[in-house]
């Protein structure tokens, strides 16, 4: 089995509290502060505002309330930088002074295992297009899982493609639980899902995957089958396998 390690930053505010749908006024503030830095705080290129076609390297979430930017590979250096610097946040309007920050830094592994590891989303994962949506509502009720694990499989192996790690063993998945519901983005109504998985690939939790990731859909969580910790708890059967997860160097910085 191959594995791969990249530098992972995970970057908090815990005195700053957020709801799901606020994630993006946090990376507009960044973006708008930041951006000159570097493309990938944004994930656009050039004066007429083209994106950036490649798995997201920094990403902005609200991970049970708090406001949460994740850096992986060339990211990780850029939001330990900034977050050296962050003061205070405008989010939709109301200035939130920052008087602690929480980061976690180390490496952390990609690849694929010989162990089927638990997954969960902690937020809603977009898995569909608008059209591949009709596909799957017209499914029989027992195709519909295959169509999600292809998705699914695809989405990390994007993930993976983006850390310039190919993988030549195959990635087994098995969906076990799900359920939709609609979700806006962009003044889009969108269908997201809540799914549960188990999976031989290495993902260090937290990381996005599927449409919007940059954005905050798609958090991933390590977990165990009757973990109720995360969004979704409804279970369908026992899943075997162990949590694998990455361990990183913790430290915390108070602003005074």
């Amino acid at each position: 089995m191959s594995t791969v390690e990249h530098p992972l930053t995970i970057l908090r505010f815990p005195n700053v509290r957020l709801r799901e749908s606020e994630g993006h006024y946090l990376r507009g503030y960044i973006a708008n502060q930041f951006g000159h830095l570097s493309t990938l705080l944004h994930n656009h290129v050039g004066t007429e505002g083209g994106l950036r076609h490649s798995y997201p390297l920094v990403q902005y979430k609200v991970i049970r309330g708090t406001g949460t930017i994740i850096g992986i590979g060339e990211g990780a250096d850029l939001v330990s930088r900034i977050g050296a610097e962050i003061k205070e946040l405008d989010i939709d309007g109301r200035i939130v002074p920052v008087h602690e920050v929480d980061l976690q830094q180390g490496p952390a592994k990609f690849g694929v295992t010989s162990d089927l590891n638990y997954y969960k989303f902690l937020t809603y994962w977009i898995a569909l297009k608008q059209e591949r949506y009709r596909e799957f509502r017209q499914m029989r009720e027992d195709e519909r899982p295959a169509l999600l694990e292809r998705t699914l499989v695809g989405n990390i192996l994007s993930c993976f493609k983006g850390l310039d790690f190919r993988v030549s063993e195959r990635i087994q998945l098995t969906i076990s639980s799900y359920q939709t519901q609609g979700v806006n983005f962009k003044n889009e109504r969108l269908i997201g899902f809540e799914c549960s998985f188990y999976s031989n690939a290495l993902i260090p939790e937290y990381l996005g995957l599927g449409k919007a990731s940059a954005r905050g859909f798609g958090v991933i969580g390590l977990g165990s089958p009757g973990d109720t910790t995360m969004r979704h708890t409804r279970r369908q059967g026992s899943l075997p396998g162990e949590r694998t997860a990455n361990k990183n160097f913790r430290s915390r910085k108070n602003r005074t």
